[in-house]
């Protein structure tokens, strides 16, 4: 009995087992994976039957009824042969331009294009198209100037990349993220001409500049002028003030002298009047009667001894001159 169930056991093992490699097998092609930042296309017998997006697990049909197409969706960035475009100024430019862009419906990008290098062909042409509708509608100034208000080189990038990201959506299943440009040169021809503009431009600006210059100087100069002008005109009226006190106090001291001596009031105008008029080694001829000979030759009368007042000299306690 155990013989027969020995048997029994072997016939149905060598039955089974192929049968469960076989269907392990099966069950493991059935089976397939979409990785983080991939997309993929199911063909069944060539024709596409699924687009999956999402990374995780997935199943199909195994062996070759159900075919996965793996498409990377991570972002490629290629740079732009170099071209020649025309503004609207008629000016030449050489510019470079680079593309960042990424794989958004996987069934289109393989139906159009297939790989890489022929989307960034495909691109390319695109981009060259919507370079030189873009920078024929602007001056030379929105991309060369040495004013920073006149670069316009954000709303240029935007332009390009609305212009190619349409196309580039509706005919390779590609997001465009962004056109920028890399480098701008001149051709040869144009660089005296570019030279020359750049000069004038720098030389407006500094003209400008000495114009300011010179205006908040005169502002300055005016702003200081009648400061000195107020100054002035303060210590003119302040010195006629003292020159006023002066005078009256001068007035009154002679009109003191003169009340207290008549004669030497005389006598002294005399002298002053003498040392105004006489310069040096100046000779004066004088007649008798005249008032300086007077002063001169004739002594001072005498004075009554009740009414005069105090000596004046150094004597003096009242200070008289």
């Amino acid at each position: 009995m155990s013989s027969g169930k020995a048997r029994v056991l072997r016939v149905l093992i060598r039955a089974v087992l192929p049968v469960g490699i076989i269907a392990v097998f099966t069950l493991h092609g059935a089976f397939y994976t979409v990785a983080e930042g991939d997309a993929a296309v199911v063909t069944r017998f060539g024709r596409p039957v699924r687009e999956l997006t999402e990374a995780g697990p997935y199943w199909k049909w195994p062996g070759s009824i159900d075919q996965v197409h793996t498409v990377s969706r991570r972002r490629n960035i290629f740079t732009t042969p170099e071209t020649t475009s025309l503004t609207r100024d008629k000016k030449s430019l050489v510019l470079t331009t680079f593309v960042m862009w990424h794989v958004e419906q996987p069934l289109t990008f393989l139906q159009s294009v297939g790989d890489v290098d022929a989307a960034q062909t495909n691109l390319a042409g695109m981009v060259l198209a919507a370079k030189a509708q873009t920078i024929g509608q602007r001056d030379l100034t929105a991309l060369v100037s040495i004013n920073s208000s006149d670069i316009q080189f954000e709303g240029i990038e935007k332009a390009m990349t609305a212009a190619v990201a349409e196309r580039a959506l509706s005919k390779l299943g590609i997001i465009v993220d962004h056109v920028g440009i890399e480098r701008i040169a001149f051709p040869t021809e144009n660089l005296p001409a570019v030279f020359e503009r750049m000069r004038v431009e720098r030389q407006g600006e500094a003209n400008r500049l000495r114009a300011e210059g010179q205006k908040v100087a005169q502002a300055i100069r005016d702003e200081a002028h009648v400061k000195s002008q107020e100054i002035l005109r303060e210590g003119k009226e302040e010195a006629a003030k003292i020159n006023a006190a002066t005078e009256r106090r001068v007035a009154e001291r002679l009109a003191e002298v003169y009340q207290r001596n008549p004669s030497f009031f005389r006598f002294w105008s005399s002298l002053q009047a003498s040392k105004r008029a006489l310069k040096e080694r100046s000779t004066l001829i004088l007649s008798t009667d005249q008032l300086f000979f007077e002063g001169l030759a004739e002594p001072l009368p005498e004075q009554p001894q009740k009414d005069s007042p105090p000596a004046l000299g150094r004597s003096s306690q009242r200070g008289q001159p």
